[in-house]
């Protein structure tokens, strides 16, 4: 597969690069809020091809602790919580990540300047002597 951006590839690979670092970030400090929110179950009831199904959320590892495949729906029970919560705090996440992604991609447009280039390391491939020539001899000999 290969990208087609109209001319704009440079454009596309810096706002990946941006995009990487911010889901990153966003993710770890996610994560630390999670690991020291108290422990929580979310729960969601969904019908999938006429099948009902249930979905559980657990916030932190401290949660799961907390439950026990072997009574597990009662373990879960006193740590309840709205899922409503759920929904609320992943439509927050995807307006500032919208906000985000508008704000570097308009930066990326204004600014853009297609002499500047990115330095990448170079890179050596050192092989030692001799180290292909059981491999050479082994192809010789299979024809």
């Amino acid at each position: 597969m290969q990208i087609e951006a109209g001319g704009q590839e440079k454009q596309l690979d810096k706002l990946k690069n941006r995009w990487y670092r911010y889901t990153k970030q966003c993710w770890l400090g996610l994560n630390k809020e999670f690991t020291k929110a108290e422990p929580a179950v979310y729960f969601e009831d969904i019908n999938q091809d006429g099948e009902l199904n249930r979905n559980f959320i657990f916030n932190n590892e401290y949660t799961l602790k907390k439950t026990y495949w072997k009574h597990f729906l009662t373990d879960c029970e006193p740590l309840l919580a709205e899922f409503s919560n759920v929904i609320e705090r992943a439509e927050q996440e995807v307006a500032k990540a919208e906000a985000y992604f508008q704000k570097q991609y308009e930066d990326i447009m204004k600014n853009f300047d297609p002499k500047v280039v990115k330095l990448k390391k170079k890179m050596k491939l050192v092989v030692a002597p001799r180290a292909f020539d059981k491999m050479i001899e082994d192809n010789i000999g299979d024809e």
